[in-house]
């Protein structure tokens, strides 16, 4: 699990656009022994009150999508298995809304590898999920909740970004990091005002495209 990335956002940095970490990397079809269903067939699963059968065909494809997951691969490959399992709209970063039982039950299909695998692939999958698109719907703007969907898309993966250095298990209480709206940036100024403020041991933070950054507001 890529979990020891730190960021400083020393000497203030714009942060306009979500944080930049890594290239996005789109898969399609055929990868790393998983092979997945076209986007338009899966989403043939997505009615707002699916029945029994339904949800019957969405926990087949979801166990289909999910049987081959390893512990033996690098993190970038790790990160790149969760782009393609978010790119089959299996599940959304809107179904903690409006599927929650889908939501929770793909966590409880996904939690049947850690026996044999670890947790890796599943804390991976409720940072994205859970922590990222959580944060956004319980708190982000209608914008911001809309770009979930073009997240899914792309592949892109969240993260988020609590904990920093010098707080330790007081993170979240100890928040040292600020943000300063610049309306001629149109955005957020971040700011690590000392070595101890800086962002640190962020899992999915070395892979992850966007970050919700929790910061104290000026």
């Amino acid at each position: 699990e890529d979990s020891g990335y730190s960021c400083s956002c020393q000497n203030t940095q714009s942060f306009t656009r979500s944080a930049r970490f890594s290239m996005i990397r789109t898969l399609k079809g055929r990868r790393s022994g998983q092979i997945f269903r076209s986007r338009a067939a899966l989403s043939s699963l997505r009615s707002e009150q699916p029945g029994p059968q339904e949800d019957s065909d969405w926990r087949q494809a979801f166990l289909d999508a999910t049987a081959n997951l390893r512990s033996d691969v690098p993190f970038q490959e790790s990160a790149n298995r969760l782009r393609a399992l978010c790119q089959t709209d299996l599940i959304r970063g809107t179904d903690l809304r409006d599927h929650p039982s889908r939501f929770f039950e793909a966590h409880r299909l996904l939690a049947r590898h850690c026996v044999e695998h670890g947790p890796g692939f599943w804390i991976r999958f409720t940072v994205h999920f859970n922590l990222f698109a959580g944060t956004i719907l319980a708190v982000g703007s209608k914008e911001q909740v809309r770009q979930l969907e073009q997240y899914q898309v792309d592949g892109s993966l969240g993260c988020f970004s609590l904990t920093e250095k010098l707080a330790g298990v007081q993170s979240g209480l100890v928040v040292e990091t600020t943000a300063t709206f610049d309306p001629q940036r149109d955005g957020f100024v971040l700011s690590t005002p000392h070595q101890g403020a800086r962002k640190n041991w962020i899992s999915q933070g070395f892979t992850a495209d966007k970050t919700v950054v929790l910061a104290d507001l000026l």
